[in-house]
């Protein structure tokens, strides 16, 4: 059975025989948060992951397998993406003028009973993009991190995980382009925000994080880190581009997307809690 905690009731959906109900359900911020018409899946793919990208250091690499109308593995329907593997219901974003979206989700680490630790879905622009055609563009992705058992799973504990160990950490951040902040997500509460001047738009996103050595800004990354529940670390992590605007315009562009990705998320299942002896 799956725990069902209600913000705003959205109701229950069938989403194949992984799912029983749906959790969270999250309404727009508001009417102007989210873009009327969201982009539509142009193709899903299954990455099968080799390596584990979340450890830095390790080697990765991935397989795609093309998925067309698999209701155990994702829906679309009335412009929302539900996926099984992520256990989320949203609409996808849009970061430029992209009427269709590339949607690839993943398992990149199991736990040592095979449940899922950690799942996650790469958006990017266009119907049929494998990866990012260039280390400047638009990317999009959602990750979702199941928390260990044996760890503590307050709000405050996971999240100062993302967040710089000290005060030189964090100025060396600063240095860096880096700033990281706590910020109040409405419907979800304190989050960590991490926004990256010039961010890379490099494989595998957003687990590893490299910098443009450019004159000029030419992207903003927008990372942000959530608490859903008991059980479960959100990460919602975007590059926009900048195309000419000055910092300040970009980095305002950038959070305005970030705003409006969240926004886009509808429902989210949580997991039961573990039982206590």
């Amino acid at each position: 059975m799956f725990t069902k905690i209600l913000i705003a009731n959205r109701g229950e959906i069938a989403c194949g025989v992984m799912l029983t109900a749906w959790a969270l359900g999250l309404t727009a911020v508001a009417a102007t948060a989210q873009t009327p018409e969201s982009p539509t899946p142009g193709s899903v793919w299954f990455e099968e992951v080799i390596g584990q990208p979340e450890r830095l250091g390790t080697q990765t690499g991935r397989e795609l397998r093309q998925v067309t109308n698999d209701p155990h593995f994702y829906r679309f329907e009335n412009g929302e993406y539900k996926s099984v593997l992520s256990r989320i219901r949203m609409k996808l974003p849009r970061i430029g003028a992209e009427n269709q979206v590339t949607v690839r989700e993943a398992i990149p680490y199991r736990r040592a009973d095979g449940s899922v630790a950690t799942a996650h879905l790469v958006i990017l622009p266009g119907a049929m993009s494998a990866g990012p055609l260039s280390d400047n563009q638009a990317m999009s992705a959602v990750v979702v991190t199941r928390l260990h058992d044996d760890r503590p799973k307050d709000r405050n504990s996971v999240l100062s995980q993302w967040e710089p160990a000290n005060e030189e950490r964090r100025e060396q951040f600063r240095r860096e382009g880096i700033e990281t902040s706590r910020l109040n997500v409405p419907k979800w509460g304190e989050s960590v925000q991490r926004v990256v001047m010039n961010r890379a738009s490099v494989e595998p996103f957003p687990y590893r994080m490299n910098i443009l050595r450019s004159g000029q800004t030419e992207t903003v990354g927008v990372s942000r880190f959530l608490v859903a529940g008991e059980d479960s670390l959100l990460e919602f992590s975007q590059i926009v581009p900048c195309a000419g605007l000055l910092l300040d315009d970009c980095k305002a562009k950038a959070l305005v997307s970030s705003d409006r990705f969240i926004a886009g998320v509808t429902e989210f299942l949580t997991l039961p809690a573990p039982k206590k002896d």
